[in-house]
């Protein structure tokens, strides 16, 4: 089968991995104790079982008869190893916010304790014992996440550069073995003998193109180089959208994503909890979906996707209005000293300092002049735009350098909690805003001591309080868009949003075309 990715992953390590590109790319190579299907509900993978005590605060997972790509067994100590080091305070995890459900996770990554103190136990090779501070009950999902997936520690140890050694050496647990990797133009994986349910893996290889043209993409697929495209690592011109959705080629599924602008709350005049209201009231969000990005898109009305919390309808974030926003910014300009007067120098200055950035797909493109069109109409100034490759975009956000970016996020779980602790501490790498409030701190950490329904309430109030201090302006939640052709069947899309290829099918005709190819 033939596909392919807008850009390379960044990374072949689950601990380190915080991107779209090298998440899909994970879930061909690795395997998890757990696995989620296109339903949401879970099912066990490389666990055979789990118990669970009373309490909800200890799951012991007996690990099924499984191998690395080495002939190794994959073992308990593995997934010890593997968590534990995400926690390390040294070690660069992009994600160590999924493991915080787990006792004294928090305290190791603060380094107010040691690692061999959080509560994840290799009781022999095949059980691990984990502890949780508080009941967790979405943690068989959390742990479906590659974030959670092992890394071989007989590897690890021995090599710590084993993720940059060549493509060939990779060990890996997964449906899929790496081949070759040319970067910036194509991978090749086969199937990996291996895998624990090789037995149920149908295709041979999968052939990952590297395309960061759309038109290009296009042409591919048309041209039949390309089986399927996936719009979340991918994407065609948006004009073609509607030919194939009229041939029926064109399926669209609700996704935990969701496009926002986060504000740099460090640097002015973002500072200015006003300033950041104005520009979110200012996005017509209805237009943008609309007008622009046309794959029937929700408008924000919240920050947490409506598949992670199904009462779509709850508006935290005011209609918009043009008067909202301008009073907005008036007040916050008051605030910050700055008379709101275009012959003034320092509201020229203000103006000269703003700029958007984004990434260099289409989709952000168009999203972007057009928020620029709408803050230029209705609070009378005009932002710079100022397109950056992905990995310098990032970079840039861990910096701080930069004053309002344009990004999105894809939910690894099937919680509204995983959105929300991206925002629970500025050290986080994902809190992009730098935003930290105690009483946020509180809410999330009390939402875990109550039942469901006290649960759900307290979890609304830290939303609540996250869009009234508006560190992010939420834009539009994504739905899922794939093309395919009528050959290919049996490829899984997760409620996160996630492409899996291990039970995908295709007419043999088309499997032996893609062999020849390869060679």
């Amino acid at each position: 089968m033939r596909t392919c990715f807008y850009m390379d992953p960044l990374t072949v390590d689950p601990r380190k991995n915080g991107d779209l590109y090298s998440s899909a790319f994970l879930f061909m190579l690795y395997d998890g104790l757990t696995h989620l299907l296109p339903t949401g509900k879970v099912e066990l993978s490389l666990a055979k079982s789990v118990d669970i005590s009373p309490d909800g605060k200890v799951y012991v997972f007996t690990l099924r008869q499984a191998f690395w790509s080495d002939g190794h067994s994959i073992t308990a100590h593995d997934f010890e190893y593997s968590w534990k080091k995400t926690l390390d305070p040294q070690f660069c995890s992009t994600c160590p916010q999924l493991f915080f459900p787990i006792k004294n996770a928090e305290l190791a990554l603060t380094g107010k304790i040691d690692l061999d103190e959080v509560a994840i136990h290799a009781l022999d090779e095949e059980t691990l014992r984990v502890e949780l501070t508080h009941p967790t009950p979405y943690f068989l999902s959390l742990v479906s996440s590659c974030n959670f997936f092992p890394i071989p520690k007989h590897i690890a140890e021995t090599k710590p550069d084993w993720d940059q050694i060549p493509a060939q050496k990779l060990t890996i647990s997964g449906p899929f073995q790496l081949i070759r990797w040319e970067k910036r133009k194509e991978i090749i994986l086969a199937k990996n003998p291996f895998y624990w349910n090789a037995k149920n893996t149908t295709l041979s290889e999968l052939k990952i193109s590297i395309v960061s043209n759309e038109y290009t993409t296009l042409d591919m697929f048309e041209n039949d180089e390309l089986d399927l495209v996936s719009f979340a690592l991918s994407s065609i011109p948006l004009n073609a959208l509607k030919t194939y959705h009229r041939t029926g080629q064109l399926q669209l599924l609700p996704m935990g994503s969701t496009a926002f602008c986060a504000f740099n709350l460090h640097q002015f005049p973002f500072t200015n909890q006003n300033i950041r209201k104005a520009f979110s009231y200012a996005v017509d969000r209805e237009k943008l979906v609309t007008e622009i990005t046309q794959l029937n898109e929700i408008p924000a009305t919240r920050c947490i996707p409506p598949i992670l919390d199904q009462n779509i309808n709850y508006q935290i974030i005011p209609p918009y209005s043009e008067a909202l926003a301008k009073s907005h910014l008036h007040k916050g300009m008051a605030e910050l000293g700055i008379p709101f007067d275009v012959s003034n120098l320092q509201f020229r200055l203000f103006l000269d300092h703003l700029t958007l950035t984004y990434d260099e797909t289409q989709t952000s493109r168009n999203v972007a002049q057009a928020l620029q069109e709408q803050w230029s109409r209705v609070l009378g100034f005009k932002v710079k735009l100022q397109f950056q490759k992905y990995h310098m975009q990032m970079e840039n956000i861990l910096n701080g350098t930069y004053a309002i970016t344009l990004s999105t996020w894809l939910a690894q779980y099937t919680e509204p909690m995983n959105i929300l602790e991206r925002f629970k501490y500025k050290k986080l790498k994902k809190n992009f805003p730098r935003f930290e409030n105690e009483e946020y701190i509180q809410l999330l950490n009390q939402s875990f001591q109550e039942d469901q329904e006290k649960r759900q309430a307290i979890l609304l109030k830290a939303e609540k309080l996250l869009m009234e201090q508006m560190p992010i302006a939420p834009l539009f939640h994504f739905n899922f868009a794939i093309i395919k052709k009528p050959a290919v069947s049996g490829v899984e899309i997760s409620p996160t949003g996630v492409v899996q290829f291990k039970h995908a099918k295709m007419k043999q005709a088309e499997i032996q075309t893609i062999q020849t190819a390869a060679v």
